[in-house]
């Protein structure tokens, strides 16, 4: 009900990224045929993401920018982590040297 109620009166929808790119395609198809049924202009809904970014080194560093680049192909159009560890320096610098640049135009 949530995205027939979302094509129906929102401006964007908030999806959580946990089941990775293809589970939010699936719920951006759905939000689709409700804006299609409704004569709604689908691309006049913002479409974001909820996840997590556990960063630890380069490695996860490219898995977000991964999961940024496989989000984007679907439709999302901004990404909002969250950062468990964010009391650690670290994570935030690579988070604003790494990430940040290589996802900033998609």
């Amino acid at each position: 009900k949530t995205l027939r109620l979302v094509a129906q009166y929102a401006d964007a929808c908030n999806l959580f990224t946990f089941g990775g790119a293809e589970a939010v395609k699936g719920k951006l198809d759905v939000l689709k045929q409700h804006c299609d049924k409704l004569g709604r202009n689908y691309d006049e809904i913002e479409k974001t993401g909820l996840g997590v970014a556990f960063i630890q080194g380069p490695a996860s560093a490219a898995n977000v920018i991964e999961q940024c680049h496989q989000l984007a192909k679907v439709g999302v159009q901004q990404i909002i982590y969250s950062i468990p560890n964010v009391h650690e320096i670290t994570p935030l610098e690579i988070f604003g040297r790494d990430i940040i640049p290589a996802v900033a135009e998609l």
